[in-house]
């Protein structure tokens, strides 16, 4: 499972990613500020 976290406050994204990887521990969990960054590191 593959999971991309689009915040911009770095808490609330590492906070996330930490509720992600209790439910899910071999989800690969990408955490983006930005909505370009966002989209180009997701593959299309």
């Amino acid at each position: 499972m593959r999971v991309l976290i689009l915040e911009d406050d770095p808490w609330i994204a590492d906070l996330l990613k930490q509720i992600v990887l209790s439910l899910r521990p071999s989800a690969r969990v990408d955490c983006q500020e930005r909505v370009a960054d966002a989209i180009s590191a997701w593959p299309g």
